[in-house]
């Protein structure tokens, strides 16, 4: 099975866009991770390396001015940042429909 996540980020009428991408390998039950970053200031971007401590784990992120935008720990939990323009959230009936039946 394959995920793929495609976001963009509308700004001054210009397109940028990151992807986020994930695959998961059902025979070896291995998860591979891969992400894209469109950033379009000017910034020094490097990878941060944390060894363990007795009390965190050990983790690499990437990211600039002290401010991780994804990474990974030793456990294998990743995250990474992604935006999408803003959008409206339709209100939606969620009543259970055999609360509408009358007798």
């Amino acid at each position: 099975m394959v995920l793929i996540a495609s976001l963009s980020l509308n700004f001054n009428n210009q397109v940028n866009a990151c992807s986020v991408i994930y695959y998961f390998d059902s025979i070896s039950s291995k998860i591979y991770v891969a992400n894209n970053e469109d950033f379009w200031y000017d910034t020094k971007a490097y990878i941060q390396i944390n060894p363990r401590t007795k009390s965190k784990l050990a983790r690499l992120w990437y990211g600039w001015d002290d401010f991780a935008q994804g990474g990974i720990n030793e456990a294998g939990l990743i995250f990474d940042g992604a935006v999408t323009p803003v959008d409206s959230i339709p209100v939606i009936d969620i009543t259970p429909s055999w609360k509408e039946q009358k007798s």
